[in-house]
């Protein structure tokens, strides 16, 4: 399981491929981290954004994954 810890290096320069995509995992801005999530999901067309609100629902465990259609029309049903 992964888990956020203190920066070790936040002056830290390198990018995901230099570093193995650890910083991901470290405690960082955290108005920085809201602008990049924020910015990812405005990124996603209407689809991607209601398929987002679905699986969340499935890893909050109110649907089940053979129940996929009902949260995605639920999630529809939302952007009415």
């Amino acid at each position: 399981m992964n888990s956020k810890v203190d920066q070790t290096d936040p002056d830290s320069d390198s990018n995901p491929t230099d570093d193995g995509s650890v910083n991901v995992l470290e405690f960082g801005n955290s108005r920085q981290m809201r602008h990049e999530l924020v910015s990812v999901i405005r990124d996603l067309n209407d689809d991607g954004q209601l398929d987002l609100i679905a699986m969340i629902w499935l890893g909050r465990g109110e649907f089940t994954l053979a129940e996929w259609p009902e949260p995605r029309k639920a999630a529809q049903d939302i952007g009415r």
